[in-house]
């Protein structure tokens, strides 16, 4: 009997699932609620604490690691282009994306870090990408780096890589500012103006976001349409740091985004020099008029 009852069950409790499948695959598409949408995180936040650049020294002091030694330590990565990754557009990094790199690690050293231990090193993209991978969401690894990209994402891989999670469902990519969509453009946030190669060559952005893979740690991309505005935004990058930025603020058009777009102003030499594209390979390497003020800034 107990067995029958079993069978009975069984096969009421079929029947009852495959009803119910049918009401749900036959039920009108207006009455089936739809998916909301993933909503990426939000670019500049760490934390509770939203990044704002004039304040960018003060944040960077409150995320420093405490070690086993009870001593504070800060570490921060320079990540160049290599051009090597499949997925660039194999262009070689410029000598000039380094331009600044030493005044903004002696302005960490003396001016943000001046009570603390600093490591401050340096990578190709591939490097740092392997090295990235090896830990990622490991929010334990104590020498997880603030990272200062140079140059853009078509040569510099690790952009592409740490943009990936604030890209939605749709594909629209969540701008933290004035991020390139392509390699010849830089587009605003607020006003879309577009900077092109043909008509505004010495466009550069500075932007600041989370690292979408240690929470607690900030990504400077530094990138221009060309190296010139790569050099204006590691010079800039200084600025904030030893706290000349009060006067620049966030980006113009949405205070609230950690991000500046400007036109770099090129050099005039005195010495005869040769035209960039007689260079081999083709590039140009200039420098800024002078320290500062250099930047004619959009947004």
């Amino acid at each position: 009997m107990l067995r029958l009852l079993s069978c009975l069950g069984f096969s009421f409790l079929k029947l009852v699932v495959a009803k119910l499948t049918k009401a749900f695959y036959t039920m009108p598409l207006s009455i089936i609620p739809p998916i909301p949408p993933r909503r990426p995180p939000d670019p500049f936040l760490i934390g509770k604490q939203r990044i704002h650049l004039p304040s960018i020294s003060s944040l960077l002091k409150s995320l420093v690691v405490e070690e086993a030694d009870k001593k504070k330590h800060a570490y921060f990565t320079f990540v160049f282009a290599s051009g090597r990754s499949t997925d660039s557009e194999g262009q070689i990094g410029l000598v000039c994306d380094a331009l600044g790199t030493p005044e903004i690690a002696l302005s960490l050293r003396d001016e943000v870090y001046k009570d603390c231990r600093l490591t401050v090193d340096s990578l190709l993209d591939i490097d740092m990408l392997d090295e990235a991978m090896a830990h990622i969401n490991d929010a334990s690894w104590p020498k997880r780096p603030h990272m200062i990209l140079c140059a853009t994402g078509d040569i510099n891989i690790m952009v592409k890589k740490v943009l990936e999670p604030y890209v939605t469902d749709n594909g629209l990519l969540v701008r933290p500012g004035p991020i390139e969509p392509k390699s010849d453009e830089l587009v605003g946030l607020g006003t879309q103006h577009t900077f092109r190669a043909q008509t505004e060559p010495n466009g550069g952005c500075l932007v600041a976001f989370a690292n979408p893979w240690w929470k607690d740690r900030i990504v400077f991309l530094c990138g221009g349409i060309h190296g010139i505005g790569t050099v204006g935004a590691l010079w800039l990058l200084n600025e904030y740091l030893i706290g000349n930025g009060q006067q620049w603020g966030n980006n113009l058009s949405d205070p609230n985004v950690p991000g500046k777009l400007f036109e770099s102003i090129e050099r005039e030499y005195k010495n005869p020099i040769k035209e960039f594209r007689k260079l081999v390979p083709p590039h140009d390497v200039c420098n800024l008029t002078t320290k500062f003020p250099k930047l004619k800034f959009s947004e």
